[in-house]
């Protein structure tokens, strides 16, 4: 009788047991669900990274940034390292030529940086609102006076012979479009300069892709009217969620032939005009004005808004938008240039 009362027991906890071992086995057993265990996983352990909103160790969430300014005058193409910017602006330096200030917050091993080019007073403005170590080689008059007498940021020149060691150049280029650093070199300005590790500013909102794709396929900006070298063409492709440059009526390769890519296309309209013969600007980025915010292939009319440290682009209650997860590119134009998408 004794027996016969423990079977039941018995037979109920094998049963459980060996339907438990079934369902991990079954479940574990497919590549899909363990890549699927393994990313959920990790999501849980990332935080947002605070320059471009992509997720990330808690340890790289606010590394402190530099801000270089690179050439894109037609003999210094390709660029290196502009497609692994975090961040890019690109805005007129002179006459139509476009330059670029992209952002590093110094991840990624990159060997070559550049090429890099002089410095204007409006890119001072931008490179400040990170807090970034503003890396340039020159500058336009305004600029290298408002870098004397003001601290609005870390300046490294290439023109003082103290900073030469974080600057090189490439033989295989013409100067002045042949100056280049690296990541290693900047670490090594932080480390020798003791500079902060973890940035000081205000982080964009972020958000996952839309899974509602909108169908504006391309997003044409005319820097010049004369010339198709500094015509700027967003292909938008939906597969990726994201907006692959092309310059000159090709694609914008880099010096390593990769693809520039971005999640999100910022257009910011803003008041210029020309302050000498060269052709340089004076470019008002303070107060507010009109934007275009393109992301998942459609755009918010939108506006931006610099009353502190930081601009901001918000939509039309006034709320800001939350940008796509990844690297951003922020078009500034003059407010007579038409934006065709």
């Amino acid at each position: 009788m004794e027996q016969e009362k423990k079977f039941p027991f018995m037979t109920i906890a094998l049963l459980l047991v060996v339907g438990a071992f079934w369902f991990f086995f079954s479940f574990f057993s497919s590549g899909d669900n363990i890549a699927s265990f393994k990313k959920d996983n990790d999501l849980e352990n990332k935080v947002a990274r605070e320059i471009d909103g992509v997720l990330v160790s808690e340890d790289n969430q606010n590394q402190s940034l530099v801000a270089v300014v690179i050439d894109n005058f037609s003999l210094a193409r390709p660029q290196s390292a502009i497609a692994d910017a975090n961040l890019v602006y690109e805005i007129q330096a002179e006459s139509y030529i476009t330059r670029f200030l992209a952002f590093y917050d110094l991840s990624a091993p990159l060997v070559k940086i550049g090429p890099v080019r002089s410095a204007r007073d409006y890119l001072i403005d931008i490179a400040s609102e990170y807090g970034a170590v503003f890396v340039h080689s020159g500058g336009s008059p305004e600029a290298l006076d408002r870098l004397k007498n003001e601290r609005a940021v870390y300046d490294l020149n290439e023109f003082f012979s103290s900073n030469q060691d974080y600057f090189w150049r490439d033989n295989n280029k013409y100067a002045p479009h042949n100056l280049y650093t690296s990541v290693g070199m900047l670490k090594d300005l932080k480390e020798d300069s003791s500079l902060n590790s973890n940035g000081d500013y205000r982080s964009w909102k972020f958000k996952d892709d839309s899974k509602a794709r909108g169908d504006i396929s391309n997003i044409r900006i005319d820097f010049s009217s004369d010339t198709a070298k500094y015509q700027v063409v967003w292909k938008y492709d939906k597969e990726i969620n994201a907006y692959k440059r092309w310059q000159n009526n090709q694609p914008h390769l880099d010096e390593n032939n990769k693809s520039i890519i971005a999640k999100n296309i910022v257009v910011q309209i803003a008041r210029m005009k020309v302050i000498d013969d060269v052709g340089r600007k004076d470019i008002n980025l303070d107060g507010t004005g009109d934007a275009l915010v393109f992301q998942d292939g459609a755009v918010v009319e939108s506006s931006w808004i610099k009353e502190k440290s930081r601009t901001l682009f918000l939509d039309q209650h006034d709320n800001e938008i939350k940008l796509n997860r990844g690297t951003t590119w922020v078009e500034i134009v003059p407010t007579w240039l038409e934006v065709v998408y």
